[in-house]
């Protein structure tokens, strides 16, 4: 909106209304005479980009943050880059929570020599590249439950970072102490995932016993079955055997019932001729 307006030295942003703007990227780029800037009645609730937002503004000496709401940016990438007469700057107010980029965000600011980032949540940033990069009288940075990429950045330079409590970081220590908890992290993982396989080969082989026994049951059931079908016809094998039997007897009985009856008749006969 404002970018490489070289010779402007005073702005006035007190009727601006910009609760509708998400990006002000560039927004005072090369603003390079410009001395201050009142932000005070900046609504930046809805903005997610301020990349580069007052990159090359060598000459300000003063950006007061206290009325942002940056709780949806996403980049501030350049940010404050070259701003080469800033001595120092509140963050206290700038909420970092969703940003992703903070390469070469005070990169060339010359002047700077101590930094409070100790409100920053930098759980999400993927790139810090460059972040502090010819920032060459910064002599002091404290952080407050910050990733080790801030560290990474700062462990070749002479700069002291200090936690909260104002207690010296020893980046070395820092950084081996990371290395150990992500080891001990995936130590951790690795052992989660064996016993999760571990549990599924006990379900599956419960599963399996389970299977087995069911078709074990399933077999004595047949088995039974099977017998019991046995029984049933030996059973009525047994019946029928029985029934021709009794029709052998009751055969044989008439038979013999016959012989007597024929035999008394022949008597019958012997008498009337005799």
């Amino acid at each position: 909106m404002f970018c490489d307006c070289f010779n402007l030295t005073n702005i006035d942003l007190s009727s601006f209304d910009t609760k509708n703007v998400t990006n002000m990227n560039y927004m005072f780029h090369g603003c390079s005479s410009l001395t201050n800037i009142d932000l005070s009645s900046f609504d930046t609730k809805n903005v997610t980009n301020m990349n580069y937002m007052f990159h090359g503004c060598y000459n300000l000496t003063n950006i007061d943050l206290s009325s942002f709401d940056t709780k949806n940016v996403t980049d501030m990438s350049f940010m404050f880059s070259g701003c080469s007469s800033l001595t120092n700057i509140d963050l206290s107010s700038v909420d970092t929570k969703n940003v992703t980029n903070m390469s070469n965000m005070f990169s060339r600011c010359f002047k700077l020599t101590n930094i409070d980032l100790s409100s920053f949540d930098t759980k999400n940033v993927t790139n810090m590249r460059y972040m502090f990069t010819d920032c060459s009288n910064l002599n002091r940075v404290k952080i407050n439950n910050i990733s080790s990429n801030i560290i990474e950045e700062l462990k070749y330079t002479n700069v002291n970072i200090i936690d909260q409590f104002g207690n010296n970081i020893s980046k070395n220590n820092y950084l081996n102490n990371n290395q150990n908890n992500s080891f001990n992290n995936n130590y951790i993982i690795n052992n989660i995932n064996n016993n999760n396989m571990n549990c599924n080969m006990m379900m599956n082989n419960n599963m399996m016993n389970k299977d087995m026994m069911n078709m074990m049951n399933n077999d004595m059931m047949y088995n039974n079955q099977n017998n019991i079908m046995m029984m049933n016809n030996n059973m009525m094998n047994n019946n029928m055997m029985n029934h021709d039997m009794m029709n052998n007897d009751m055969m044989y009985n008439s038979m013999n019932n016959n012989m007597i009856y024929n035999n008394q008749n022949n008597n019958m006969m012997n008498n009337n001729i005799n």
